[in-house]
């Protein structure tokens, strides 16, 4: 993993205000800075996370795992925010951008599982996210494409 913060070029045009608000909200920011961030607003992050340029997100990634890790929210709808945002980044982007994807997927696919065996315990019932067994089962399928 690159654990470079991105620079300013890695961010591209900002003509986009979804990428632009972002940029403003993570730019020049550690993951480890930006726990706090996750934990004041978790959705909004996500959303932030959805309009990064690939590279700039495959750093920040790992600030949404470290989150995940550490369950530092009290709040178990922040962890079921935060489960289905990298669910779906990673489930949108293997379609995407398959070699920056596949090039991080194995040092995330072991808590994916765990998660996806253990959906319940995120409060992340099937009615309403699905099956992630099955998400992260159209993951790798997705990335098998590259072999």
């Amino acid at each position: 993993m690159n654990m470079i913060i991105p620079r300013q070029e890695d961010w591209g045009d900002l003509t986009d205000l979804d990428t632009a608000y972002a940029y403003k909200i993570f730019f020049n920011k550690s993951n480890q800075e930006m726990q706090i961030a996750f934990k004041e607003n978790i959705h909004a992050r996500c959303y932030d996370l959805y309009y990064m340029p690939i590279n700039v997100l495959v750093y920040y990634i790992y600030g949404l795992k470290e989150f995940i890790e550490s369950r530092s929210s009290k709040d178990s709808l922040d962890i079921t925010s935060a489960v289905d945002c990298l669910f779906n980044l990673f489930y949108l982007n293997s379609k995407k951008h398959l070699a920056e994807i596949n090039d991080i997927f194995s040092e995330f696919q072991q808590l994916m599982q765990y998660i996806a065996d253990n959906q319940l315990l995120y409060d992340a019932d099937e009615e309403t996210y699905g099956d992630l067994n099955i998400t992260l089962t159209e993951i790798n399928s997705n990335l098998e494409k590259l072999h």
